[in-house]
């Protein structure tokens, strides 16, 4: 494997953490840690409800499960706890190669629809056992989810779906 990458280097994104009850952790988060709510909706396709908060030197992304679906089923057998590390990277063909060749297994590559978002994740099995997803993102990605977080709650907020 490499030990020192060409491309520009990868940014720490966010922590996810999978949650049995959505708005306890809010509360917690923003109630006790001063977290901020930055976006957040369901993504019906893989059957879960996002919350991204921002914290000083980071996001947080709360993650639950809507019905069956691989959140639902990670929550179920763990208990919920730390999901994943996501970074964002700038040159996501270049890294999903770099990747590739170096020997890690890949999963669920994905695009928004409307192209201004990619990613991927990267097989457990070949990166000690934890889950880290790799993200592009336009800078207008963000526009027009404008659902507040009570909205989001509710299930009024769709990302994907």
């Amino acid at each position: 494997m490499n030990e020192t990458s060409p491309l520009a280097p990868a940014r720490l994104d966010h922590v996810a953490l999978a949650v049995p009850d959505l708005r306890r952790a809010v509360d917690f988060y923003m109630g006790q840690l001063g977290a901020t709510f930055v976006v957040g909706g369901d993504n019906k396709i893989q059957g879960f409800r996002s919350v991204v908060l921002s914290v000083p030197g980071g996001r947080i992304e709360l993650l639950q499960g809507l019905g069956a679906g691989a959140v639902s089923t990670f929550v179920e057998r763990t208990g919920g706890g730390f999901h994943h590390l996501a970074f964002h990277v700038e040159e996501f063909d270049a890294y999903l190669d770099q990747l590739r060749s170096s020997g890690y297994q890949l999963t669920g590559l994905g695009a928004n629809p409307d192209g201004l978002r990619r990613d991927v994740f990267i097989r457990p099995s070949t990166m000690d056992n934890a889950l880290i997803q790799i993200i592009w993102e336009h800078p207008t990605f963000l526009e027009g989810f404008d659902h507040s977080l009570e909205e989001v709650l509710q299930g009024e907020g769709i990302i994907v779906g």
